[in-house]
């Protein structure tokens, strides 16, 4: 406690706010009494907004050809899709399904030709 005058009586407390604690204390022991304490805080909230500007079509393509598990993934997904009888049935896949038919000549090699 810091050092008071010589005269007049000895300080119980070293500051008022000491003072104010204790008598909530001595206040909350009642009982009747409810404890109340006063928090200073302040609340910053941060408030975001994601802009989905998008991205070129061509910037996934090249993305998932240089990955050899992404590749497997797609293959994979249309391999069942192909089981499943989706892809011939429903016509928007027809540019994707002769893709496929050439991918897989490009892998096996030309199909043999039939002569009459």
């Amino acid at each position: 406690m810091p050092v008071g005058k010589s005269t007049g009586r000895r300080r119980v407390y070293c500051a008022p706010a000491c003072r104010k604690a204790a008598y909530e204390k001595r206040r909350a022991r009642k009982p009747d009494a409810t404890i109340v304490k006063v928090v200073d805080r302040v609340v910053v909230e941060r408030h975001e907004t994601i802009v989905d500007k998008g991205h070129d079509i061509g910037t996934c393509q090249f993305r998932v050809a240089q990955s050899p598990r992404a590749c497997t993934l797609i293959v994979q997904h249309l391999a069942g899709m192909a089981r499943n009888k989706e892809l011939l049935d429903n016509n928007e896949w027809a540019p994707a399904v002769r893709a496929i038919e050439d991918l897989f000549n490009a892998i096996t090699g030309p199909p043999p030709r039939r002569y009459r």
